[in-house]
């Protein structure tokens, strides 16, 4: 559904809001716990392409924060400097590497979160308004957007390295094109709402559950449209 003018303008609005908020934060923040770690994980991913140095998460989101320092070629851990672990878990040492090998790391850092804030902290609150405009009208859309915007754990999650909020945002995008699919099951609704699954997959493992619950909604959705159409045969053939 096409947006006019006017909701296109609130949109506009509230996104220059939602920027002016946020865009001062990710250099009020020290690193937070792995932060670094992610860092250093996400270069060795895209350098050497290996994801076993923090392989508790997908690698999108890591991928994506560090992405500048790979532009900008940082130094990157290797394997020599990791050694083995017997838990599989280096992203701390990698981490640890990375920052005392690279005295600009920390401006590094923050344009990695600026990557990663701005995609899926503005992309979050405009799938809200989106989708809520479409179900529920503008003045909930309005709300719905002001609530994101101002959530605590929007503001303190949000401009971090970390695969919370990507989760959620990416999570609201696989819903609104599965219901889109749901309502017109052609080929380009199957097509998106498959592809923004996929990337919703690799954010955070805990939408694993998207796979089962997808199916059950589904499901229930069909028997209700099968339940209201043998509703309708009954009444016509009462009417006869």
């Amino acid at each position: 559904m096409m947006l006019d003018k006017r909701y296109l303008t609130i949109l506009l609005f509230l996104c220059v809001l939602v920027l002016l908020i946020i865009v001062p934060l990710p250099y009020n923040f020290s690193y937070v716990y792995n932060e670094d770690g992610r860092i250093a994980s996400g270069l060795i991913h895209l350098e050497i392409g290996d994801y076993s140095t923090f392989h508790v998460n997908p690698p999108l989101v890591d991928m994506l924060g560090s992405f500048p320092a790979f532009c900008a070629q940082t130094y990157c851990p290797t394997f020599a400097d990791l050694g083995f672990s017997h838990l599989g878990r280096m992203e701390g040492k990698a981490g640890t590497i990375w920052v005392n090998k690279n005295v600009d790391h920390f401006y590094w850092a923050v344009l990695g979160r600026y990557c990663v804030m701005i995609i899926f902290v503005l992309g979050g609150m405009i799938i809200c308004y989106v989708w809520t405009k479409k179900v529920l009208g503008i003045y909930v859309a309005i709300t719905v957007s002001l609530i994101w915007m101002f959530s605590p754990y929007i503001l303190g999650n949000g401009c971090l390295i970390c695969p919370d909020v990507p989760s959620a945002t990416t999570g609201v995008v696989a819903l609104y094109f599965f219901h889109c699919w749901l309502k017109h099951s052609e080929i380009l609704e199957s097509l998106i709402a498959g592809i923004v699954l996929g990337l919703a997959e690799l954010t955070k493992f805990t939408l694993l559950i998207f796979y089962p619950l997808f199916v059950v909604i589904w499901l229930v959705y069909r028997l209700s449209e099968i339940k209201t159409l043998t509703k309708k045969d009954w009444y016509q053939q009462f009417k006869q």
